[in-house]
């Protein structure tokens, strides 16, 4: 009855890591040992990853917001600030958990990967959660929103680096389970996307581009 409950984290426990620690360390040192040492972290649970990742998606949305209205490129409404970033949080937390399953079922059964779902989605909120913040910090400034592909890119790298490090594969292997995760995930949102703007029909169009009027008359950045 034990094999079906939430699995551990990995096999000894080590060093017990403020959040602030994890992150710090998971996004400027980054290396097969950080991951390693943060995934034997005796607190770390998919809980807390879970709260990591929708928290900082909300932090990093309200950033977003109010930069974009401090510089005059956006005004937003009451409702725009509060349920809007929720909203956004919950989709983005939810992303990056399937995304993470799938990459994990990828490394798992294809690689031989020796890690858990837990040790996987905890490695990962460890560098999303930190990165979600700075990507709403910077996204939301002009001239220096240009520096948001390249810290999509360092994501990539951190996220090829926790699966190495949680599945005890090699490079090409971590690399492969990551980016056929992704693709496969982006893939599959993008069907189920257009599938439900085929079967609504005209009326969410129109909503649609109603909503991309009204930012675009708001001077809204894309």
């Amino acid at each position: 009855m034990s094999e079906i409950m939430e699995p551990k984290i990995e096999e000894q426990p080590g060093e017990s890591l403020s959040w602030s620690k994890v992150w710090i360390s998971a996004i400027t040192r980054p290396s097969i040992a950080t991951f390693e040492r943060i995934i034997r972290d005796p607190n770390a649970s998919t809980g807390r990853a879970y709260a990591w990742l929708l928290i900082s998606a909300l932090i990093g949305g309200l950033i977003n917001i109010l930069i974009n209205n401090l510089v005059g490129s956006m005004t937003t409404g009451y409702n725009s600030i509060t349920c809007g970033p929720l909203i956004t949080a919950v989709v983005a937390a939810l992303s990056v958990v399937f995304m993470t399953w799938v990459i994990q079922l990828i490394a798992g059964r294809l690689f031989g990967g020796s890690g858990t779902y837990a040790s996987m989605i905890y490695a990962t909120a460890a560098w999303v959660a930190p990165i979600y913040i700075l990507s709403g910090l910077i996204s939301g400034i002009p001239y220096i929103n240009c520096l948001s592909i390249p810290l999509a890119i360092y994501g990539i790298v951190l996220g090829i680096m926790a699966v190495k490090a949680v599945n005890k594969v090699g490079w090409a292997q971590a690399a492969a389970s990551y980016i056929s995760g992704f693709v496969l995930v982006v893939g599959i949102v993008a069907v189920f996307t257009i599938c439900t703007l085929t079967i609504l029909g005209p009326n969410v169009s129109e909503v649609i581009q109603n909503t991309l009027k009204e930012l675009e008359s708001g001077g809204a950045t894309p």
